[in-house]
C-alpha cells in the first residue's frame, strides 16, 4: 500500500548512523544496495543505538542493505561485538513473563538483527514523498555462548521516501504527512525463539526510528 505525501522537515532526530552491507541470516542478498542509515536514540521505550551512533558497514562486521530482490532492509549485528540498546516498559505483564523466561530485567543491550519487508515492493521504486508499509521482525540474543533469543514482531512500520536517495522508517504515525492508508505503530509481539518454537509472550510498545542513505 502506497500513497503520495507531502514530505515535511523532521525535527528531533538523533543521528546514529548505519551502512548497509551483506546479510548474517537471511541469505547472500546478491546485487544489495549499500545504505547509510540515522536512527533516533533516545525515548522513554523503544530500540535506541548502544551509546555510538555509527554503525558503519564493514566496521566491525555490521551489515545493513537492501537485500535480494530490494524488497527487504536488514540490519545485523550479531558476532560483531555492537549492539542496540532495548529499553521495555517494566510495568508491563507481558514483559514480566518474558523476563522469567529470560529477558533481562531493566534496560540492557544486545546484538540483533533487523528484517524489514516492505509491502509495496522495492525500496527503490517507491516515488520521492511516498510512504509504504513494512512488516519488520527484530531478534535479539541474550546470553553467553548458547544464547536465546528474543523478537519484536512489528505488523506496522512505515516506510517513508524521503528523497533519492533517502528513506525514513518510523512507528511514529506522527511522523507522516497525510493518510497512507494505514497507521505505523510501535506495538510489537514479544516472542521468543528456541530450537525453531515459537513463544509469544504478547504485545508490548517498542518505537524504533531511522533513515537509511544510498552510499
Amino acid at each position: 500500500m502506497i500513497r503520495k505525501n507531502v514530505v515535511i522537515p523532521i525535527v528531533g532526530l538523533v543521528a546514529l548512523s548505519l551502512v548497509a552491507g551483506i546479510a548474517w541470516s537471511k541469505g547472500k542478498p546478491g546485487n544489495a544496495t549499500t545504505l547509510n542509515a540515522v536512527m533516533s536514540t533516545s525515548g522513554s521505550t523503544g530500540v535506541f543505538d548502544d551509546g555510538d551512533p555509527n554503525y558503519n558497514n564493514g566496521t566491525d562486521a555490521v551489515q545493513v542493505y537492501f537485500g535480494v530482490g530490494g524488497k527487504d532492509l536488514d540490519l545485523v549485528t550479531y558476532d560483531t561485538g555492537r549492539t542496540m540498546e532495548f529499553v521495555f516498559d517494566q510495568s508491563s505483564p507481558v514483559v514480566q513473563s518474558a523476563q522469567a523466561a529470560g529477558l533481562p530485567v531493566g534496560d540492557f543491550t544486545a546484538e540483533m538483527d533487523f528484517f524489514g519487508i516492505n509491502y509495496f515492493g522495492r525500496y527503490r521504486d517507491m516515488g520521492i514523498g511516498t510512504t509504504a508499509q513494512v512488516q519488520a521482525d527484530l531478534e535479539f540474543h541474550i546470553g553467553g555462548p548458547n544464547p536465546t533469543t528474543f523478537e519484536l514482531e512489528y505488523p506496522s512500520l512505515a516506510v517513508m521516501r524521503l528523497s533519492a536517495t533517502e528513506w525514513l522508517v518510523t512507528t511514529d504515525p506522527a511522523d507522516i504527512p497525510g493518510d497512507p492508508g494505514f497507521q505505523a505503530s510501535s506495538s510489537a509481539l514479544l516472542n521468543m525463539i528456541r530450537r525453531r518454537k515459537q513463544t509469544t509472550y504478547g504485545t508490548v510498545s517498542m518505537p524504533i526510528r531511522f533513515t537509511v542513505t544510498i552510499q
